[in-house]
């Protein structure tokens, strides 16, 4: 007789105890979408593999794990001739590869390995060659993913370790890729990025604020402005920069150069852009 009591009672206390979990509520996870993954479209990149518009970094971390290769084919006609650059009606074109890779949501790493070439470019030696090594690191401040807006800070270095015969031609490289034209080229800066949206359909706005020094002796330092306006879609990207350099020592935002780029990123369901 008891031993059948101990056991009904055995058999009705997993029940009880089953009852009564079940009418406790199970904690409320609030669901926060992680911008620093992307599970359908891979995000838009800069010429050095981190976030952003060909020329406008992005304050946006790349995400933890993910690596970027890259390679870029740049071309430019120097229409006006001027000193510092090369002859009017001369064909510089650029081969790029860069790798990037994010450490944590927070930092990423990325370096570069240029190669040049010319057509019509009337400058005594090869018209073709090896160009620059760069490389550095892109530190993001942690906000909650939900925030508008992403604030973070690059340090970059550019070297040309190859022939200084070529500098003359790396000019025009360089100019292209919105660097002065300068031999090192330690670079640092500021970017802040207005995120409205998910990274498949997306507003942005990047801020850039930067300054290059060179380890040329009485050589100024470079002030760097650029703005860029991007819409994503879920296959296409369409972009706006605008960028500004001027000498740190005469400032005259009014008359220096300025560069206005219009893109377009093809977006595929293979993180293949």
């Amino acid at each position: 007789m008891h031993w059948w009591v101990l056991a009904l009672l055995g058999a009705k206390v997993p029940a009880r105890a089953q009852n009564a979990t079940a009418h406790v509520d199970p904690p409320v996870i609030e669901h926060v979408e992680d911008t620093t993954t992307v599970k359908m479209v891979a995000p838009t990149n800069t010429m050095q593999g981190t976030r952003g518009l060909s020329q406008t970094n992005s304050a946006e971390a790349l995400g933890e794990g993910r690596l970027v290769l890259g390679l870029y084919g740049p071309w430019y006609r120097q229409e006006h001739e001027f000193k510092g650059v090369p002859n009017a009606k001369a064909d510089i074109f650029t081969g790029v590869g860069t790798i990037a890779y994010g450490i944590s949501r927070q930092w990423d790493v990325f370096a570069s390995l240029s190669a040049y070439g010319s057509n019509n470019y009337n400058y005594p030696g090869n018209g073709a060659g090896l160009g620059t090594v760069g490389g550095g690191v892109q530190a993001t401040l942690p906000f909650t993913p939900t925030a508008p807006i992403r604030m973070g800070a690059p340090v970059r270095r550019v070297q040309r370790p190859f022939e200084k015969s070529h500098r003359q031609q790396l000019r025009g490289r360089v100019q292209l890729l919105r660097n002065p034209h300068r031999h090192g080229l330690p670079r640092q800066g500021l970017i802040q990025t207005l995120v409205f949206g998910r990274e498949d359909a997306a507003f942005k706005m990047h801020f850039n604020e930067g300054l290059v020094s060179s380890v040329e002796s009485g050589v100024p330092p470079l002030m760097l402005l650029g703005t860029g306006i991007q819409m994503n879609l879920p296959v296409v990207a369409a972009g706006l920069e605008l960028h500004s350099r001027t000498d740190i020592k005469d400032i005259a935002l009014a008359t220096d150069p300025l560069w206005l780029t219009p893109s377009l990123q093809l977006r595929t369901g293979y993180n293949l852009n």
